[in-house]
């Protein structure tokens, strides 16, 4: 109370509610934080890490989207390892949450490297069945040796049950089998395969490691495309003829199938002098081997990852840990990582769509820092729409 000119005047009552005032700052403090949480999911971040696994070299969501598959590729210091290589299975929330299925939901394969979905049922092997390319000269004995003699080594595809993991058929296509392709052509080194919607299939074989064979192969870096009709001859122990053969002038890695414009996209990578990586691509439904394939950018870092976006953009993984844009025929935009991040020795890649727009790109990193066998991990990048 205060007293003026001798009369009393009373404080004048506020006429704010304190839980208004307090809603009210309750209120800004929220809009704050959706503001950075907006902020931050515009960027292209890191959102989940998986641990524990054996050098992972591939990732591939199934189908449907509900799983996630990760080839392992257990490695030793002279060559791989036989059958200690094996795909783990995750489940997918429709958030995209990764949990882990069963580590080992197919094992005891030697050096595989990629695998995918059958589009099309073959005889008994249905569609969605799992192909696996596996295998390689480059193999360490019980000594940590390399060894000398890879005729009997395993080379060729696995095709397994994707609900059981059981494998169904072992194709082995290596030069010790008598089931070649097209009647005289080996596996040696396979580096990755892709089936188109019809059910043609497609293998890149570096060709790396032909000198270690009994009877020595000159290895070179072709991609193989067999015809449904040669896929169900593999199936039934026929020889295929339906192949065709392209020869690239570099080593071949990762491959993947756009649906849309029915093509396939393939990494190549030149190792003589300035490691250097290309993107090309070829219509799967004009396919006429080196005549239909078309580059798309050269010149880049050598390239170990490969995806396409809804919008149609290639999406690359650098040999350096960097993920990549192309940019004009010779250049490419690199995309920064929040919290800033660069991969170790990354590997073939997928990518998902979720229902709000954004990307999820699961990221194998082979090696790391803990040392073989310990802490390689699966980093999954979520990207945002418009990507």
């Amino acid at each position: 109370m205060l007293l003026k000119y001798g009369i009393e005047i009373m404080p004048r009552r506020s006429h704010m509610n304190p839980m208004r005032s307090f809603s009210m700052r309750s209120f800004s403090a929220l809009l704050a934080s959706l503001l950075l949480a907006l902020t931050l999911s515009a960027k292209p971040q890191v959102v989940q890490e998986l641990t524990g696994l054996t050098n992972p070299v591939s990732c591939i969501y199934s189908p449907d989207g509900s799983s996630l598959y990760i080839v392992n590729k257990a490695r030793g210091d002279a060559g791989m390892i036989r059958e200690r290589s094996y795909v783990s299975k995750y489940s997918v929330s429709p958030e995209g949450t990764l949990k882990l299925y069963s580590k080992q939901f197919i094992s005891r394969l030697t050096a595989a490297t990629d695998l995918d979905f059958a589009p099309v049922n073959f005889a008994t092997v249905p569609v969605g069945s799992i192909f696996i390319v596996a295998g390689s000269p480059l193999i360490q004995n019980e000594a940590g040796q390399l060894t000398k003699d890879a005729t009997n080594e395993f080379i060729g595809i696995v095709v397994a049950n994707p609900e059981t993991g059981e494998t169904l058929k072992r194709i082995h296509l290596g030069p010790g089998s008598d089931l070649l392709l097209k009647t005289e052509f080996p596996l040696i080194s396979p580096s990755s395969l892709a089936f188109d919607k019809a059910g043609n299939l497609y293998i890149a074989d570096t060709g790396i490691g032909g000198y270690n064979f009994k009877e020595r192969f000159q290895g070179r870096p072709v991609i193989y495309r067999l015809e449904p009709r040669a896929v169900l001859d593999l199936l039934t122990g026929v020889p295929p003829v339906d192949v065709d053969i392209t020869r690239i002038s570099s080593l071949p890695g990762d491959m993947t199938y756009d649906r849309e414009t029915d093509t396939i996209y393939f990494i190549s990578n030149h190792i003589q002098g300035a490691p250097s990586g290309s993107v090309s691509k070829f219509e799967s439904g004009n396919y006429k081997g080196l005549a239909s394939q078309k580059t798309i950018v050269r010149g880049l870092v050598a390239l170990n990852g490969l995806h396409l976006t809804p919008k149609g953009r290639v999406l690359l993984l650098a040999n350096t840990g960097e993920v990549l844009f192309p940019r004009g025929r010779k250049a490419s935009r690199t995309v920064r990582i929040h919290p800033q991040v660069t991969f170790s020795t990354p590997g073939k890649i997928d990518l998902m769509q979720l229902e709000d727009g954004h990307l999820l790109v699961p990221v194998p990193e082979e090696n790391s820092d803990a040392g073989l066998g310990k802490g390689q991990t699966i980093k999954v990048v979520r990207l945002p729409p418009g990507y």
